[in-house]
C-alpha cells in the first residue's frame, strides 16, 4: 500500500521551495469554536448520525534521504525492522482503512471491528475510520509500532494514531549532529491544508523563514527534516498550525553516538498548553545525579502568537508574555508514593525557551509527573534502557533505546481512556490515583499509607479478538501509589482494545508501556510508552428551535 499523494522531504539542500501563502479554500469543521446561543424552550430533540471517528497513523521509521555519507564504512546501516499495527473498535457499526484511495473494511466480530497486519514499508500507513453504532457508547483507537533488534534503527518505536486538528504539539527530541528529527504531517481531508510550524530550543524561538510554512494536498502528506530547517538544537518543541483542514503530525526521533545506536522513538502530539499536566509512564533505572542517561522532563511556556481569523488578528489565550516569567510546580509519584526531588520541585521557564530537568537520583521504578504552571505549559518526558554489549562488535558500548512521553490533560474524576495494542510485543498497564484537583501539596509524608476512604477503582476492559465480550480486571488506587499490571501473551488472548474506566473520588492517570528483546540475554531492551486517548462520546442526538435569519423563517 502507498499513500496517493508521495511525500518529498521539505528542508533538505535539493528541496524546492514551498509555497509560502495560499489562500485556504475552507475553514474546515470550526464550529466548535463559535458561540453557541442559549437554546429555547420550543428546542426539539432530533436524531443524527454521528460522523465517524478519523485516526490517522504514523510512518515507520525510516533514515532520512541524505544519511548515506559516501563512504561504504559509514554506510547507514538501518537494520531488519517489524512492524506491528493494531486498531480495533466496540461499539461501532462499521470501520474501514483508506489507503492510496481505495477502502478496505475491517473485519468484525460480535460487534468488535479490528485490523492487524505489517504496515506497509514506506510512506504513512493510512486512516482508520470507525462509524459509532446508533444509540451505543463507541470506543476506538489505533496504534503503530516497529522494532529493530539491531541497526541505526534499534530500538521499538511506538505511537498513538491521533484525530486530525487544527493545533498541534510535539515535544521530544535534538537536531544536534548525529541525531534526526523527521516531521510527518497528513492530511485526510478533501481540501489542501496550509501549514505553518514554530521551533523553539534552548535558546528560544528559531526563525524557520519560508522554511515553516508547507503546503500538504488533499489526501496525502509531506515530511520535514527538523535539523535542516532548526540545525543544532539540544532541546526541540514544534507547533503545527493548519488551516484550510485539519491534519494529523507525528515526529521520529533517532540518534546515534559515533556508530553507536542511541535509540529510535515516534512521537504523537502532546497535550495542547495547560495550567495543569500529567505524564504517566516514566522509568527509573536508579540513576545518580549528573548521570546523562537519566529520565529527564521537557517544559514549554509557549510565547503567545498571532492567529489570523477572517482578516483579524487574535493572540493566542493564556500565554506568557515576552519577558514575563512562567513559574511550574513539578510533583512526583513513584514506589513510595509522593516523591521529593530536591531542586526539581520548582522550575523557572523563560517564555520560549524549552527547558529539561534531569530527575536522577530517583529510586528505580515508576513514576508519575504532576505539573502545575502559572501560565499555559507543554510537557513531555523521556528515558532510556540500556542493551547488551555485543561481543563480536567492533563498536565498543552499550547501545540505549529510548521512550518519549507525551503529557496528558489533567484527567477528570470518572473519565474513560482507551488504546488498542499493535500485537507481537509485550504490554504492561501502568496506573496510578492523583490527589483530587492534582494539588502538588500532600497531606502525607512520603511514603505514607494515605487516610482510609481515599481511593479510586480503575475497571479494566480488555477486548480480545474475536468478540465484544471483554475480559474485565479491577483495580483499586490510592493516590500517589503506582499499580502495574502485565497483559497476556499468549497467542489469541492478548487483547486488542483496552478501555480503562474509572470511579471514586479521585482522577487516575495511566499509561502503556511496550517491550520487545534485541536477541541479546536480557529481555525487554527495547521500550516505548503508549499514551491513552480520551473516549470519544456521539451521542447522536441534537437540539434545534426554528429562528428567523434575514427576514426568512429557518429551522
Amino acid at each position: 500500500m502507498r499513500p496517493k499523494h508521495p511525500g518529498r522531504l521539505v528542508g533538505s539542500a535539493l528541496a524546492v521551495g514551498v509555497v509560502a501563502a495560499l489562500a485556504a479554500v475552507g475553514a474546515g469543521p470550526i464550529s466548535r469554536a463559535l458561540p453557541v446561543p442559549a437554546v429555547a424552550d420550543d428546542a426539539v430533540s432530533v436524531q443524527v448520525t454521528p460522523g465517524p471517528l478519523t485516526l490517522i497513523c504514523p510512518p515507520a521509521p525510516a533514515r532520512p534521504a541524505g544519511a548515506d555519507l559516501g563512504y561504504e564504512q559509514f554506510a547507514p546501516q538501518p537494520g531488519p525492522l517489524s512492524g506491528h499495527l493494531g486498531a480495533a473498535g466496540a461499539g461501532v457499526l462499521e470501520a474501514w482503512l483508506t489507503d492510496d484511495g481505495h477502502r478496505y473494511d475491517l473485519p468484525e466480530a460480535g460487534g468488535l471491528a479490528h485490523w492487524t497486519a505489517p504496515p506497509p514499508t514506506a510512506g504513512p500507513v493510512g486512516v482508520f475510520s470507525f462509524q459509532p453504532a446508533p444509540a451505543a457508547g463507541m470506543h476506538a483507537a489505533a496504534t503503530f509500532a516497529a522494532a529493530s533488534p539491531s541497526g541505526d534503527l534499534r530500538g521499538l518505536a511506538a505511537a498513538a494514531c491521533v484525530t486530525p486538528a487544527a493545533t498541534q504539539w510535539l515535544l521530544g527530541g535534538n537536531t544536534e549532529v548525529g541525531s534526526t528529527a523527521v516531521l510527518t504531517i497528513q492530511n485526510p481531508g478533501v481540501q489542501p491544508a496550509v501549514v505553518t510550524l514554530r521551533a523553539f530550543g534552548s535558546m528560544g524561538p528559531v526563525v524557520l523563514g519560508g522554511q515553516g510554512q508547507l503546503l500538504v494536498p488533499a489526501g496525502g502528506y509531506e515530511q520535514v527534516l527538523l535539523e535542516a530547517i532548526a540545525p543544532g538544537q539540544r532541546f526541540l518543541a514544534v507547533e503545527v498550525n493548519a488551516t484550510g483542514s485539519r491534519v494529523g503530525a507525528h515526529l521520529q526521533t533517532q540518534a546515534l553516538e559515533g556508530l553507536l545506536p542511541r535509540g529510535v522513538d515516534l512521537l504523537a502530539p502532546t497535550a495542547p498548553p495547560a495550567e495543569q499536566s500529567v505524564i504517566a509512564g516514566i522509568v527509573s533505572g536508579g540513576e545518580p545525579l549528573g548521570d546523562p542517561h537519566a529520565p529527564v522532563l521537557r517544559l514549554l511556556a509557549p510565547p503567545p502568537a498571532a492567529e489570523h481569523r477572517d482578516g483579524g488578528v487574535m493572540q493566542a489565550p493564556g500565554a506568557a508574555e515576552a519577558g514575563e516569567v512562567v513559574t511550574a510546580e513539578l510533583t512526583l509519584f513513584g514506589p513510595a508514593g509522593r516523591t521529593v526531588l530536591p531542586g526539581a520541585e520548582t522550575v523557572t521557564l523563560e517564555p520560549g525557551v524549552v527547558t529539561e530537568v534531569s530527575l536522577g537520583g530517583l529510586t528505580a521504578g515508576d513514576y508519575v509527573a504532576v505539573i502545575n504552571a502559572d501560565a499555559p505549559v507543554v510537557a513531555g518526558a523521556a528515558f532510556t534502557r540500556f542493551g547488551a554489549e555485543a561481543e563480536d562488535s567492533l563498536i565498543t558500548g552499550r547501545p540505549t533505546d529510548v521512550a518519549w512521553i507525551g503529557a496528558q490533560p489533567l484527567p477528570a474524576i470518572g473519565e474513560a481512556g482507551q488504546v488498542a495494542l499493535p500485537g507481537g510485543l509485550r504490554a504492561r498497564l501502568v496506573l496510578t490515583a492523583l490527589p483530587e484537583g492534582g494539588e502538588t501539596a500532600s497531606e502525607e509524608p512520603a511514603g505514607e499509607a494515605p487516610a482510609e476512604g481515599e481511593a479510586a477503582t480503575a475497571v479494566i476492559f480488555a477486548y480480545p479478538p474475536g468478540g465484544a465480550v471483554a475480559q474485565v480486571t479491577e483495580l483499586t488506587l490510592y493516590p500517589g501509589i503506582i499499580e502495574s499490571l502485565y497483559l497476556p501473551m499468549a497467542a489469541g488472548r492478548q487483547p486488542l482494545l483496552l478501555v480503562v474506566e474509572t470511579a471514586g473520588g479521585l482522577p487516575v492517570t495511566w499509561a502503556l508501556e511496550l517491550t520487545a528483546d534485541d536477541g541479546s540475554m536480557e529481555p525487554e531492551r527495547l521500550i516505548s510508552v503508549v499514551v491513552p486517548v480520551r473516549a470519544q462520546v456521539a451521542s447522536g442526538v441534537v437540539r434545534v428551535r426554528e429562528q428567523t435569519v434575514g427576514g426568512s423563517l429557518v429551522p
